[in-house]
């Protein structure tokens, strides 16, 4: 028995995060498959249908598109994995701060980002998601389902980016930051949920409808912005700028949580529109990323003072009162100071 945890243990230790990196591009093939099943199916019926669109096989080279993403993804972890065990392995540079993610990693993520983000734009756009019918295998629920996949590939991208230990800080940052882009995609779907009319049989004007996709397609962008700031940062190995930390939280407020509450409150109020349980998630994370705002504003104010305090010239000895006179026990004080033994002469 002891043998064959022997194997297990250098087995994983051999395998590292690659069952990780395999999982996270198969998820990515998988919802490349439902977006482009969508897209190719409703957009027209295909080669020999009664109503075949004469741009249907224009829609077979998002396949291509999807094909170059993976690609990306694969060189991603080829250069990381490289790029860990140089530093790993180098005595010169500080492993602590030099060990994690790659610039490649970011410019990947943004591109695999803004391709789902144009897949989503041209369903919504060419009302594709008026012909998807619940009843259908290809529904909407398969549609929300492709676009909740993006959440768990960012978790499983982001890990196979380090090697921070359990229960080390690192790995606590790494899983709040994940889980939280996880919770905001969720968001996001629940936001494109009012965009179904057949399901929710709410009319929006044309800007409305505009308006809550641009918003969708912004969100689903921002795990950019958190992924490079995660790279900066070198997963927490070092602290973030305070600027940086308050770009983030400003980002987080005014770009995702501002808007979402703003818009299901309009729905809720003068559409009739049932209320989201992601109101209340918008309303607190306005509060924690306002009192984060707070804490970055109050702790730069507190450096500023205790700058101010160092720099001021401290007053001498010969410059206080208390020692301008001598207080020996052995009779009344003497005064010791210059200027006022030559006033006592003069007085003489």
């Amino acid at each position: 028995m002891a043998f064959v945890n022997v194997i297990l243990n250098k087995m994983c230790l051999e395998l590292k995060n690659i069952p990780m990196k395999v999982l996270c591009i198969m998820l990515v093939i998988l919802q490349s498959f439902f977006m482009d099943v969508i897209i190719i199916n409703c957009y027209g019926t295909g080669p020999g249908g009664e109503d075949e669109c004469k741009h249907c096989k224009l829609c077979y080279w998002w396949i291509a598109g999807d094909a170059l993403i993976v690609a990306g993804f694969i060189v991603t972890f080829v250069v990381s994995y490289k790029h860990l065990e140089y530093y790993s392995n180098s005595r010169r540079l500080n492993k602590k701060h030099m060990s994690y993610g790659v610039p490649l990693s970011a410019i990947v993520w943004f591109i695999y980002s803004s391709y789902l983000s144009a897949k989503v734009a041209v369903i919504f756009i060419t009302a594709i998601d008026d012909k998807l019918k619940s009843t259908d295998f290809y529904g909407p629920q398969f549609l929300k389902t492709g676009i909740c996949l993006s959440g768990v590939v960012f978790i499983l991208f982001v890990a196979s980016h380090h090697k921070a230990k359990e229960n080390s800080k690192e790995r606590m940052y790494i899983t709040s930051v994940s889980s939280g882009i996880t919770f905001d995609v969720l968001d996001t779907v629940d936001f494109l949920d009012v965009l179904f009319v057949n399901e929710t049989g709410l009319i929006l004007s044309y800007p409305l409808e505009r308006a809550i996709l641009a918003i969708a397609i912004l969100n689903l962008l921002r795990p950019t912005f958190s992924f490079i700031l995660i790279i900066l940062n070198h997963f927490n190995a070092t602290k973030l700028s305070r600027e940086l930390s308050a770009a983030n939280a400003v980002v987080y407020i005014f770009f995702v949580n501002v808007p979402f509450m703003a818009v299901r409150m309009y729905l809720w109020h003068n559409l009739d529109s049932d209320m989201s349980v992601f109101l209340v998630k918008n309303f607190v994370m306005i509060f924690i990323g306002l009192n984060e705002l707070h804490e970055i504003s109050l702790e730069k104010t507190q450096e500023q003072d205790s700058s101010v305090i160092e720099m001021t010239p401290r007053l001498t000895t010969a410059h206080r009162p208390t020692d301008l006179v001598d207080s020996s026990p052995e009779g009344p004080p003497q005064y010791t100071d210059a200027l006022v033994n030559r006033n006592e002469t003069a007085d003489v």
